[in-house]
């Protein structure tokens, strides 16, 4: 089996089984479309980067990121890159799978794992919560609401996400 079929066969039911919702779950999504190399008289534009899935709490909120592997190599073998797309992304959870395997690293606790079953969003929301002191029910709720509007239908780049959730992040009063 190859990756796409890993993911297909084994990662998605699994993402599915643990309550995540396909409007949670954006698979392949583009952070940097590939650099532009000039080859002869043409260019040509190279791969870019794209994690397999990205889990969402809410509508352009992510949350962890989940790298597939085939089901013939190790899981570990797409935790560095499912770590390096988290940290370009700035979310605190990052999943490489095999289908058979999950590994997780959690930034929050440092802690990096073997697990069954991938957390729903409610377990990683409650863990990332764990995290911040919410002086009031309303900020924990605005913590969860959309944190800018979509001017003319775009989305926002990855850095563009990052950087309004990382200004939002900051403003809340740490333990």
């Amino acid at each position: 089996m190859n990756e796409a079929d890993t993911c297909r066969t084994y990662i998605l039911p699994k993402l599915h089984n643990a309550g995540w919702e396909d409007d949670y779950i954006t698979e392949q999504l583009v952070l940097t479309p590939g650099r532009i190399v000039p080859v002869g008289e043409k260019h040509i534009r190279r791969d870019g980067l794209r994690p397999d899935y990205v889990l969402f709490i809410r509508r352009n909120i992510p949350i962890a990121v989940v790298e597939a592997k085939a089901d013939y190599k190790q899981a570990g073998d797409g935790l560095q890159q499912s770590i390096e797309y988290a940290q370009m992304m700035g979310v605190q959870f990052a999943y490489a799978s095999n289908g058979k395997e999950i590994i997780e690293h959690d930034f929050i606790t440092g802690i990096e794992r073997t697990i069954t079953d991938f957390p729903s969003s409610d377990e990683l929301w409650g863990r990332l919560q764990g995290t911040f002191s919410f002086p009031t029910q309303q900020d924990q709720t605005d913590a969860l609401s959309a944190y800018f509007e979509e001017v003319g239908g775009k989305t926002p780049r990855y850095y563009q996400q990052v950087f309004a959730l990382k200004g939002y992040w900051t403003n809340i009063v740490k333990y």
